[in-house]
């Protein structure tokens, strides 16, 4: 399809470390001057997301999976506690 891309189109491209958008689409977005965006491409074209909303985005998809009872950082902590006793 015309105008398409995928991620291996832009291996190689050189990579600029800043974008400029209008204040008008930052405000709309509820970006400010100088936030950091991941960018993501797909089918459907090229996806910016601020750091905020790639966590909130990621934790929606992953809800489903994670039992609500459980405290993954707890779990972590008592792992890596764990591994430090055994040292």
């Amino acid at each position: 399809m015309a105008g398409h891309l995928d991620a291996h189109d832009l291996q190689g491209m050189p990579v600029s470390r800043y974008t400029a958008l209008r204040p008008m689409l930052r405000e709309r977005c509820g970006l400010a001057e100088g936030d950091e965006l991941i960018a993501e491409v797909d089918e459907f074209g090229i996806h910016l997301y601020s750091l905020e909303q790639a966590c909130r985005r990621s934790a929606t998809l992953l809800a489903p999976y994670i039992d609500p009872s459980r405290s993954l950082s707890e779990e972590l902590l008592h792992d890596r506690r764990e591994e430090a006793c055994r040292e």
